[in-house]
């Protein structure tokens, strides 16, 4: 699906833009995605099946879980007031 890079700013591209985003971390060691991510509010927890980093923004969470020292899985919240 192609956005018209023209038109005005909408909800779609807005999370689309943020979900490519997330996407660009997958491979990122933790180092790497502690910088690119340093505006935000950065948390990081163990469990079972490895690790897991949470950066909160004003208006998204973007979470990591890394299999290994990489980043397997990135995903994107939106929050709501």
């Amino acid at each position: 699906m192609k956005i018209n890079q023209k038109a005005p700013p909408t909800v779609f591209a807005s999370v689309l833009a943020l979900r490519r985003f997330a996407d660009s971390f997958v491979g990122l060691t933790v180092k790497e995605s502690k910088k690119r991510l340093s505006r935000g509010e950065i948390k990081m927890t163990t469990w079972s099946g490895g690790r897991q980093l949470v950066a909160t923004f004003p208006n998204h969470q973007i979470r990591l879980l890394f299999i290994g020292s990489h980043v397997g899985v990135a995903s994107v919240q939106v929050l709501s007031k």
